[in-house]
């Protein structure tokens, strides 16, 4: 290697050599010197790779579980969308998680879930407001749009989201392979319209700002990986970005029977066969909570065990 180093009006050109086969040192000299020295072999090392190599790396958004709004999972013509209301409700209770899926056919997004009664509606993520710096990832599939309407959101099972989504920072950019990309260098690497892509919508200095990543193709168990608006494609493990492909709606939906909060209950029946139960609770303003089976008062713990075993229970998955 031959290394020219410059400090003001002067400069050396420093030359490494073999390595000593005893030591392990490297041999150096500098340009007008007849003396020969010896070097640690990491110096040398330094100076062994690439531009590349040596660019400082760019890493995820600094965002938690608790900042993210909505995020999206698009593969193909598929699209998963999870989102969640942005305020806590009168009670206190954090925003549960929805899930919606759709098929995009050309312009118009088809849902492949059925309608819940009562739910917020959301636009198909493609549709986003791009951060400043970002640019929105367009669904790569092309097709005869569909006439179908776009029904709304399904709640969804809090833990399986949040590990879903737990997954997105453990994702590393371990090597970048080239420095801002022309279309030709995206195309080549699966990046101009990515099979696999990634957006977070997320709070950010009391807005909302959008983190869209391309996921391309695949080599020797690495993935190439795009984030919009950044300096670069990067290598990555395929095993990082795994979690997030072949996804369905289906498996995300909530399976529990009645998640209804005891303050909003006013009573609950039970029948079995010919046997029918009514526990009802009255809860004033002013006052203690009463509770009562068939007119008749019973304690606080005895509502509690029909209650919470109703409110624990989950159905199972006909899929």
């Amino acid at each position: 290697n031959v290394i020219t180093v410059g400090a003001g009006d002067q400069e050396k050109v420093i030359y490494l050599g073999r390595v000593n086969s005893g030591s392990g040192d490297s041999y150096m000299a500098v340009e007008g010197s007849e003396k020969i020295y010896t070097v640690d072999a990491s110096f040398s090392n330094i100076f062994s790779g690439s531009i590349l190599s040596m660019a400082a790396r760019e890493s995820l958004p600094d965002f938690t579980q608790e900042d993210v709004i909505r995020f999206t999972v698009a593969e193909g013509e598929r699209e998963i969308i999870f989102s969640r209301e942005k305020e806590e409700d009168a009670h206190g209770q954090k925003p549960g998680w929805m899930v919606r899926e759709n098929i995009h056919e050309g312009t118009q997004s088809v849902s492949k879930e059925p309608a819940a009664k009562g739910a917020a509606s959301m636009e198909p993520a493609a549709r986003e407001p791009t951060a400043k710096g970002s640019a929105s990832m367009e669904p790569a599939a092309k097709g005869p749009a569909s006439k179908e309407p776009l029904p709304e959101a399904c709640p969804a099972d809090e833990a399986l989201v949040s590990r879903l989504l737990a997954q997105i920072p453990k994702i590393r950019y371990e090597e970048l392979a080239a420095y801002h990309p022309d279309e030709k260098k995206l195309e080549e690497w699966g990046l101009q319209a990515p099979a696999l892509r990634l957006q977070v919508v997320y709070r950010k200095d009391g807005g909302e700002a959008l983190f869209s990543l391309g996921i391309g193709a695949e080599e020797d168990g690495c993935r190439y990986l795009y984030p919009q608006g950044g300096q670069g494609i990067y290598k990555s493990r395929d095993s990082y970005v795994t979690p997030f492909r072949n996804l369905t709606a289906d498996a995300f939906l909530s399976l529990s029977v009645a998640q209804i909060r005891r303050e909003e209950l006013k009573g609950i029946t039970v029948s079995m066969g010919e046997i029918h139960k009514e526990y009802t609770l009255e809860a004033p303003k002013d006052g203690e909570t009463t509770f009562r089976r068939d007119g008749e008062g019973i304690t606080e713990k005895e509502f509690n065990s029909i209650y919470t075993f109703i409110f624990n229970s989950s159905s199972r998955p006909n899929w």
